[in-house]
């Protein structure tokens, strides 16, 4: 692997991956893995290869992973929680985890071995279409591709926009003198409304990796961001109330924030005939759900089979009407209504199998499926919302 950072060559490449984030190595893992592809000359950039600070990434369905040693904890019970009221699933559905070191480490030592790929730490400028090819333009020089993969640069699909909120969040990787989490059962949402916030729809959600250390995230819906002291004392009341944590009793390791926008409006899958946007500037984000690490791997493998048979690429699909309805009426809820989110998300896992959520979650449902979902869920902020929607000829 070569580091083009400090030259400025004009140079022709097989492909260009612009973006060293979850979507743009993932490809790049995805092609190395390929016998064919991996002899191809490929360039990595983006303004700087080293994150300033480590994500994780969640999953249910690990048969997209490419590589199970990423997956750094899996928890066999999910549980919801109302306070002190606690729904709980087991042994249907396992919850993963992946650390964004560990990914991120995995896939430039396999880099590293490959005198095919180089990297160039620069900003990307833009793009041009250069008919069969196209390029990518920098501060450190020009670089032309037959194939460009980027997820840096957001070009809406049209001028129609759609319904947008945050989903925000900050989170404590804490490590706890007293053995007070239970490593087998990761919480996926807990509406504990005396910690919490009652200005806006929110909850917490705790990854336990032993009885001693755990990520705990506080997360909320709204137009505007929250500053740091929000998070921090809801986090600190969590603890204390469901774990009997005070601030002597524990320590933070490590901090992880994240901004994720609940956004439907209709992204451009290609900036030009040869550059493709990947990842969440891609449309690989679920816009109510956050959920992307999965769909980028499915993305990445569509990718390289159609590189390989020599055909271009086609950008991420989008979701069938009926499920970009449900999205859209649900990001109008949490906007426009957001104190019914909660009772939307408790009667969502209490009255169904965490099976049949998931799989409405991944869009894998069937209508008959979701007609059940939608029965057990409080009907007038859905009819609010399908009004406000124009009942769906609106929906982007």
């Amino acid at each position: 692997m070569k580091n083009l950072s400090h030259l400025k060559p004009v140079k022709k490449y097989d492909y260009i991956i612009a973006g060293a984030g979850a979507a743009g190595l993932s490809l790049l893992w995805h092609i190395l893995e390929h016998e064919e592809l991996k002899k191809k000359n490929i360039l990595l950039a983006d303004r700087t290869i080293q994150w300033k600070r480590e994500k994780t990434w969640c999953f249910w369905d690990k048969s997209l992973i490419p590589e199970k040693k990423w997956i750094e904890k899996s928890w066999e019970s999910i549980e919801v929680r109302d306070g002190k009221q606690a729904f709980v699933f087991s042994g249907g559905q396992r919850y993963h985890c992946i650390s964004s070191r560990r990914f991120r480490e995995n896939i430039f030592e396999r880099a590293h071995g490959a005198e095919t790929v180089s990297i160039l730490e620069a900003d990307v400028e833009g793009f041009e279409n250069l008919g069969n090819n196209a390029m990518i333009k920098t501060d450190k020089g020009d670089f032309s591709a037959s194939h460009i993969f980027q997820s840096v640069h957001i070009k809406p699909e049209s001028s129609r926009k759609g319904s947008k909120v945050f989903q925000h969040f900050r989170g404590f990787f804490v490590e706890s003198r007293k053995e007070v989490f239970n490593p087998g059962m990761m919480t996926l949402m807990d509406f504990d409304t005396d910690s919490g916030t009652d200005r806006c729809a929110a909850f917490f959600y705790v990854l336990p990796f032993s009885e001693n250390r755990a990520l705990c995230e506080y997360t909320l819906f709204s137009d505007e961001l929250s500053p740091a002291e929000t998070y921090d004392k809801a986090l600190q009341r969590y603890l204390n109330s469901r774990f009997g944590l005070s601030e002597k009793d524990f320590k933070v390791d490590e901090i992880e924030q994240g901004v994720i926008p609940m956004d439907d409006t209709p992204l451009a899958g290609k900036l030009n005939n040869r550059t493709l946007s990947i990842g969440t500037v891609g449309g690989a984000t679920k816009p109510t759900t956050g959920y992307t690490f999965t769909r980028i791997q499915q993305h990445s493998r569509n990718i390289v089979k159609a590189l390989a048979e020599n055909r271009l690429p086609e950008p991420y699909p989008r979701s069938k009407y009926r499920f970009r309805l449900y999205d859209h009426l649900l990001i109008q809820i949490l906007k426009n209504e957001p104190m019914a989110g909660p009772g939307i998300f408790k009667q969502l896992f209490r009255k169904n199998k965490i099976k049949d959520v998931l799989l409405f979650l991944d869009e894998k449902s069937s209508l008959a499926d979701e007609a059940k979902i939608f029965a057990s869920l409080p009907w007038l902020p859905f009819l609010m919302a399908l009004g406000k929607s124009g009942f769906g000829w609106r929906v982007p």
